[in-house]
């Protein structure tokens, strides 16, 4: 093989170190590294503070697989997962998309807070599950809220029809049904129809 030249060794040497220099600042700024995956969604509204991973959040900012998206305190979020999803967090939340199929399934996870997940009708044709602390919730193409309220977690479902297991028990909940979890006070995990007020307050955490 022939032997390069000085010059052309010192471009190539140059050309590495530009390269992953870019990398090392782009992991030091919380940005996904080179060769990142495309991106799953984009922020739609936000009122105060969010973040992926370490980026903040703005208007249009896209949002990737495996990153941790976090509202501040008194701060909301509301995004736009593939061509007709919407993904909205609520104050102090955490939510990692895990795994999205554009328009087909996936799998998120809620470390704490609430959202509010608006997919279409007969949407997600390999289901989709959000994983909680105490819960995981199974659809295919449904507009529910989980999260926070008068429990660590209470899911409710406003359009389609949700699978929720919890230890050994699975539940059906369709439309106007609700149900409370993470709590020991009576009535527990039972599936209820929550009345208007409560809806409100589910309803009001969002943007």
């Amino acid at each position: 093989m022939p032997r390069m030249s000085g010059a052309t060794e010192d471009r190539l040497w140059t050309r590495r170190a530009l390269v992953a220099g870019a990398a090392t600042a782009a992991g030091c700024a919380g940005l996904p590294a080179i060769g990142a995956p495309d991106a799953v969604g984009a922020v739609t509204a936000l009122e105060g503070q969010a973040f992926a991973g370490r980026r903040p959040l703005g208007a249009n900012t896209p949002v990737y697989l495996e990153e941790m998206v976090r509202t501040d305190v008194a701060s909301k979020l509301s995004m736009k997962l593939g061509a007709s999803t919407t993904l909205k967090l609520g104050s102090d939340t955490r939510v990692r998309i895990d795994r999205f199929l554009v328009d087909a399934g996936g799998e998120l996870t809620l470390e704490r807070g609430s959202i509010l997940f608006d997919g279409k009708d007969g949407g997600f044709p390999k289901g989709l599950s959000v994983k909680t602390p105490y819960a995981v919730i199974a659809v295919r193409g449904t507009s529910f809220f989980a999260g926070e309220l008068d429990t660590p977690l209470e899911v409710f479902v406003y359009r389609g029809e949700v699978a929720v297991t919890a230890g050994q028990r699975r539940m059906q909940l369709l439309p106007g049904d609700g149900v409370t979890l993470g709590s020991r006070a009576a009535g527990a995990g039972t599936v209820r129809v929550w009345g208007q007020t409560k809806v409100q307050r589910a309803s009001a955490q969002f943007l």
